[in-house]
């Protein structure tokens, strides 16, 4: 089983997305899954022309010139495909809509519209499969329904009928996963929560609603997270303060 994860958290590695990310590849590989994971930030991909070369003169090449010829071939070669994003601006980041925005080139689409599920879309490849996804995606505020936005735009995506949405593990006020808190909030039962999702997700080909659900759990109140973020932002404005006295 072949799964490609695109991390589209432009702070790579070190991103509170990357925090349930790992485990939940993880979970994949112990399963047997083959897992590739391709980091955005570190490809040159640049934004859709919107000149529609890809369908009317040279189908599934793209006239741009850069990392997204190879990223076409992984995405429509793997049986699994994992979007990992945090929330920015109430969506997906700008590199994830980017590599979205292109993927149009490398689907083999065909020229004309047909009626799928009531709605206008351009042909699919005769015998075209949709890829399972999952996603993978954090936020800064507290509240669940902020990955809404994010959630309709994946469902959005998923009616072009080239991917089908498994399952979505979304961590809600993901800022207390940084170094400085890991002391003070137990979150073992979450990383094992993403990575019993991926080993669920390879093995039985979903992922229990409980599990999903203690990924996005409370680790504490509102209130209580709100006053700690606040104390953040407060020492790193002071720690700024002191330097540029000092310097």
């Amino acid at each position: 089983m072949k799964v490609l994860a695109i991390n589209a958290s432009p702070r790579i590695k070190n991103s509170h997305t990357s925090v349930i990310l790992s485990p939940f590849l993880d979970g994949m590989k112990a399963a047997g899954a083959d897992v590739d994971l391709v980091h955005v930030k570190e490809l040159d991909i640049k934004p859709c022309l919107g000149c529609w070369t890809c369908l009317l003169k040279t189908p599934m090449q793209c006239v741009q010139k850069d990392d997204m010829g190879e990223l076409f071939m992984k995405i429509f070669t793997t049986n699994i495909l994992v979007w990992a994003t945090p929330v920015f601006y109430e969506g997906p980041t700008a590199q994830l809509k980017t590599i979205m925005d292109r993927t149009f080139a490398g689907a083999g689409l065909n020229p004309g519209y047909e009626i799928r599920d009531g709605h206008q879309r351009l042909k699919l490849p005769v015998g075209f499969v949709p890829i399972k996804l999952a996603l993978v995606s954090t936020c800064g505020y507290f509240e669940m329904d902020n990955f809404d936005t994010l959630l309709n735009w994946v469902k959005a995506c998923e009616r072009m009928g080239l991917f089908e949405l498994v399952g979505a593990l979304l961590r809600p006020h993901a800022n207390i996963f940084h170094p400085i808190y890991k002391t003070k909030f137990n979150i073992d039962d979450i990383l094992q929560a993403a990575n019993d999702a991926g080993r669920q997700f390879i093995s039985e080909g979903k992922i229990a609603k409980e599990t999903l659900s203690t990924v996005s759990r409370d680790i504490l109140t509102r209130d209580k997270y709100i006053q700690t973020m606040n104390q953040a932002f407060q020492g790193e404005i002071d720690k700024n303060k002191s330097g540029s006295v000092n310097a």
